[in-house]
């Protein structure tokens, strides 16, 4: 192989590497040396080098060498590491040719971690048929730009032997904060996180969750003297429970013990604190007319003042919210050099759009010399799962981030990063080395590690790339999902602290992005590879959704309606729904483990359109547009509410026999609405029962994805229900068994159907 085609295959691109022809051994010639010691990493050099090298070689012909750089012959390349940016993670891969004898390759760092990465660069590098290794001459000076690379959410935890591979190497090991019986305060730690981590050369930041919500599990019922003084408006909300003081000495006090708790654990280096997500104000005579935000980072600083005597070696940050957002640079200016800072804002860092992420207080935090992280989206949107090959997206991201000197990036792709591993790979690219490869480069490699035609490949992407973005920045598929008053049957008032209820943003000329989406369908379609062709379907279907959807409602603010154009919205709105939903539900299944259920996201992200055309329908009939009987759009079937309960248990049926001869077998869904109620409502099972003639019932189908409680927070569900087949001589049921918090007088109530596609 030609040493540029060795170099394509390195993911990421190391900063400066020269490769050419070199030797060829059987693995049974070829020795590794790795130093001796407990670092957890020296196991991982040997498990990824072990494919290349015997166990055990008294007389090798070639050596691969890893060595700490202390231990070096060569003072030259121990000084050019440590001048290296973010040295204790650069590398460097020397190859000796000795009287014209290709006959080993060392591999050095300052760091265990350095090695590592060295390792991972030097497996791409090799290669094998059969039991022989083809080894190249490899000289390689290598180091991150960005100190702080990785993921979380999702299956972040459990990824960790694939992103590793990719040098990320931050992640958020979340903390349970609690109290024992007695109030005495408590932390469980995620020890088999930590270990896996810590030998993959991951950065743990134990991290407690936002500050509003630790009390959730109840334990602070004995804690009085560290609660908060609730405003009486507050208190009556269904998701009402405690918060902290941040005033008190005892919440201080707590609060400390939790920061000890953390740093007595060996393998913990840095806690990472969430500050509310949403503004809980205290109005004890302490704390009232305070910004609660700057009260939270103050008690935040004094525990870890207290703590820095005994553990002097632990770092700490905070990590903002959307709740704190305008007080983000008074935040910011509390903070001592020591303390990092994390921008999180769950409407602006969450985000696709083609505009600057970094606000100028945070600029000029880290121009003073703060040390500045941000959790920005690499996807679609952070709510729906949805197919996005988007190099120019990414790339766009990492340059802000690299140029705006940034300390830390932590991606999230939800449900997981398999979903998703173009964009995580790119963003690991661009992180790293922002001057390596162009995004051409990475698109045309990336099809070759993938086995897909390169140039073809990068025509898809050129096609594709600028009608996926509008429609990823217009947030169409996250607006539609919390636009309750055209999604959801029955009426619900909600206030909610995020963004999503604002307006769709405009896409220019839709009609030639539509175009666009189209011929890239063609490309994938000669390509022939079948998440392309899954992935270029999703996005044209998108688009003509938002053409409807904008369409309709521009129809419907009008003083004179006409009737014929809203019918065409409500025909091509559910042409799109149903090629969305097809598309999701075969692109998932091409990613998903066989037998694995697809996230209830993924589902929610299959079915928001028909939703949508529920509620255009709905209209119509109030209306009095004419509109047929279709089998997509919800037929009710009845309700529940608080009096079906017995105690907090309750089952709920209805006869869908008719419903279910007239439309055959095929995919049904429960279709499920929460109208209002005190509290939730949890849905243990949800079967479809049959009855025969002789008496008798039996389960013959039931929902197999992971049931959720439905209250105002997640006020709607779609639920996947097969039917395989139909008797003439049965009825049946589909049957609902539900739990409720007791809790008031009003516990839930909320509206059932269903809808076959």
């Amino acid at each position: 192989m030609a040493s540029k085609d060795i170099i394509h295959r390195i993911f990421p691109m190391p900063r400066e590497i020269k490769i050419k022809s070199g030797i060829e051994y059987t693995t049974n010639r070829i020795a590794l040396d790795v130093p001796i010691g407990n670092d957890p990493i020296y196991k991982t050099i040997v498990d990824i080098m072990g494919e290349f090298t015997a166990p055990a070689q008294l007389a090798p012909d070639f050596y691969i060498r890893f060595i700490i750089a202390e231990n070096y012959n060569s003072k030259k390349k121990i000084n050019a590491l440590k001048k290296k940016k973010n040295n204790l993670q650069a590398y460097a891969i020397v190859s000796n040719i000795t009287r014209g004898v290709f006959g080993s390759i060392d591999v050095l760092a300052l760091t265990a971690t350095g090695l590592l990465y060295g390792a991972l660069t030097l497996k791409q590098a090799l290669s094998m048929k059969e039991d022989i290794v083809q080894i190249p001459v490899i000289d390689a000076m290598d180091w991150p730009e960005v100190a702080f690379r990785g993921q979380w959410g999702g299956n972040s935890n459990c990824d960790i032997p694939w992103t590793y591979q990719f040098k990320l190497n931050a992640l958020d090991g979340k903390v349970l904060v609690t109290a024992d019986e007695d109030g005495n305060p408590m932390v469980t730690h995620n020890n088999r996180l930590y270990n896996e981590a810590t030998a993959h050369g991951i950065d743990i930041r134990a991290t407690i969750s936002h500050l509003e919500q630790i009390s959730r599990s109840g334990f602070l019922e004995k804690r009085s003297d560290v609660l908060n003084v609730p405003s009486e408006e507050r208190k009556k909300r269904s998701d009402y429970f405690p918060g902290l003081c941040m005033s008190k000495k005892a919440t201080e006090d707590m609060i400390f013990e939790w920061f000890r708790g953390i740093a007595q654990n060996d393998m913990v280096k840095k806690i990472l604190v969430w500050l509310s997500e949403e503004s809980t104000p205290c109005y004890c005579e302490d704390c009232k007319g305070d910004e609660p935000f700057q009260l939270e980072t103050a008690c935040l600083l004094r525990a870890y003042e207290r703590l820095k005597p005994e553990f002097p070696y632990i770092e700490l940050g905070i990590m903002l919210s959307q709740g704190s957002f305008e007080v983000t640079d008074k935040i910011a200016a509390m903070l001592p050099r020591e303390v990092s800072l994390t921008y999180y804002d769950g409407g602006r860092t969450y985000d696709s759009g083609k505009y600057p992420m970094i606000m100028p207080c945070l600029e000029k935090f880290v121009k003073d010399g703060g040390r500045l992280g941000v959790y920005p989206q690499i996807t679609h949107s952070w709510r729906t799962v949805f197919p996005w090959t988007a190099p120019g997206f990414i790339r766009y991201r990492c340059n802000e981030f690299v140029s705006k000197g940034l300390e830390t990036v932590i991606g999230y792709a939800v449900p997981s990063n398999r979903y998703h591993e173009f964009n995580l790979m790119a963003m690991a690219e661009w992180l790293w080395n922002p001057k390596g490869r162009s995004t051409e480069d990475f698109v045309r490699d990336y099809a070759d590690l993938n086995n897909i035609p390169r140039d073809q490949f990068l025509e898809f992407i050129k096609t594709i790339e600028t009608p996926a973005w509008k429609l990823a920045e217009s947030k169409l598929m996250l607006r539609l999902t919390y636009n309750y008053s055209l999604i959801l049957r029955g009426r619900v008032t909600l206030e909610d602290h995020r963004f999503e209820m604002s307006e769709l943003i405009p896409i220019k000329n839709i009609e030639k992005h539509i175009s666009s989406a189209g011929k890239a369908l063609g490309i994938a379609k000669e390509i022939g590879t079948k998440e392309l062709i899954l992935e270029a379907r999703c996005v044209l279907a998108g688009l003509k959704a938002y053409l409807h959807v904008t369409s309709f409602i521009n129809e419907i603010s009008k003083s004179s309606i006409d009737t014929e154009k809203v019918i065409v919205c409500y025909s091509g709105l559910r042409k799109a729904a149903y090629s969305m939903r097809k598309s999701i539900d075969k692109w998932s299944s091409l990613i998903l483990p066989p037998g694995q259920t697809p996230h209830n996201r993924v589902v929610d992200t299959e079915m928001v359109l028909f939703r949508a055309l529920d509620g255009i329908k709905r209209y119509m009939v109030e209306t009095g547009i004419s509109t047929s009987t279709d089998s997509c759009s919800v037929t009710a079937l009845g309700e529940w509410d608080e009096s079906i309960f017995n105690g907090s248990k309750a089952i709920v049926r209805f006869d869908i026999t008719e419903y279910l001869k007239k439309y055959g077998p095929g995919n049904y869904y429960a279709s499920l609405d929460f109208i209002e109620g005190e509290s939730g409502t949890d849905f243990d099972t949800i079967t479809i029962r049959e009855s025969g003639p002789a008496g008798g019932e039996k389960c013959v189908s039931r929902v197999t994805a992971e049931l959720r409680r439905m209250s105002v927070w997640a006020p709607w569900n779609e639920y996947p229900i097969k039917v395989v087949s139909v008797n003439d001589n049965c009825r049946y049921y589909l049957r609902m068994d539900l739990s409720a918090m007791e809790k008031g007088e009003k516990t839930c109530r909320g509206l059932i159907g269903i809808r076959k596609v």
